[in-house]
């Protein structure tokens, strides 16, 4: 029986974040943009990161060691949360790049086929955003997250659109 809850809570999360071109462009269409924005509704896709993982996912930002400080001392005075998000490429591995970014800091990923987990900053109840810097030949930027070993497909992105994912 806990398989059928799960398998529920799997095929939620891939209908509400677009895996279907026709939904998504529905779901663009229907929802109202605000600055060029959609909401992704599923807080699945990011894990949060156990105590004993911390220095692990701190070592793993892409960003600069000043910046890890200040994430660090965030996280352990409670006012920051870290969690794990798996990315790739679902198309040509063309170059195309995104920014995830949260609770003010900012990381820059090149998407490959093979999934790259990180860690990600972020504040609780404050979405990810999940902003298309760079594509890389193919018309269209396209990243998948992943839901264990689920892959789940976001709508394609055009450079500069932001999807955002919310925080756990």
């Amino acid at each position: 029986m806990a398989w059928i809850g799960g398998a529920g809570l799997l095929a939620a999360a891939v209908i509400s974040v677009g895996l279907f071109g026709d939904q998504a462009d529905e779901q663009r269409k229907s929802t109202p943009a605000q600055g060029g924005q959609s909401v992704t509704r599923s807080s699945q896709l990011i894990r949060p990161v156990a105590a004993s993982e911390t220095e692990a996912a701190i070592g793993r930002l892409m960003m600069a060691e000043p910046e890890k400080a200040k994430v660090r001392a965030e996280v352990a005075r409670g006012a920051m949360r870290l969690g794990w998000i798996t990315v790739s490429d679902i198309r040509a591995e063309d170059g195309d790049w995104v920014r995830l970014a949260a609770g003010g800091f900012r990381q820059d990923v090149r998407l490959l086929h093979k999934p790259y987990t990180m860690a990600v900053p972020y504040l609780p109840g404050t979405p990810v955003s999940v902003t298309g810097l760079v594509d890389g030949g193919g018309g269209e930027i396209t990243v998948a997250v992943y839901v264990g070993a689920a892959q789940v497909s976001l709508r394609p992105l055009k450079k500069g659109e932001v999807l955002q994912i919310p925080a756990p």
